[in-house]
C-alpha cells in the first residue's frame, strides 16, 4: 500500500511513500497543490477550495498540462462522470468515504474504488 502524508504550507517529517503539499491560503489550504515523492514532483493536484464550491472545477481540471491528481467534492456517485472529463492521471478522495472525520467507511470506498475503475 502506498501511503500520502498531505500537507499545507511545509512540509512535515511523517514518514510516507508520496507527500501533497498546498500552499497555505487564508489560514487554510489553497486550491490547487503538487505531489511530490522526495523532492520531485510527480502530478499537480487539481482541487477546489477549502471547504468551496468550484463549478469549473473539472473542466480547469481538464485543461491543466501534465500529470493531474484529481481531488476536490469526488464520491463514488461522482467519480466515474469525474474520470470520463478530466481523464487524471489520480484521484484523491477523503472526507466524502467518511462515516465521521479520519473514520472511513468500508462501503463507501468499496463503491468508490468500483466506480473508478
Amino acid at each position: 500500500m502506498l501511503s500520502v502524508a498531505v500537507y499545507v504550507g511545509e512540509r512535515g517529517d511523517a514518514p510516507s511513500d508520496l507527500d501533497q503539499l498546498y500552499p497555505r491560503e487564508d489560514r487554510h489550504r489553497a486550491r490547487d497543490g503538487v505531489l511530490l515523492r522526495g523532492e520531485e514532483q510527480v502530478a499537480k493536484v487539481v482541487d477546489r477550495g477549502w471547504q468551496r464550491e468550484d463549478p469549473g472545477h473539472l473542466e480547469r481540471a481538464r485543461t491543466t498540462e501534465g500529470r493531474i491528481v484529481l481531488a476536490g467534492g469526488l464520491s463514488p456517485e461522482n467519480v466515474r462522470d469525474a474520470i470520463e472529463t478530466v481523464r487524471p492521471w489520480a484521484v484523491d478522495a477523503s472526507s466524502s468515504l467518511e462515516i465521521e472525520p479520519g473514520i472511513k467507511d468500508h462501503e463507501r470506498v468499496r463503491a468508490f474504488v468500483e466506480a473508478a475503475r
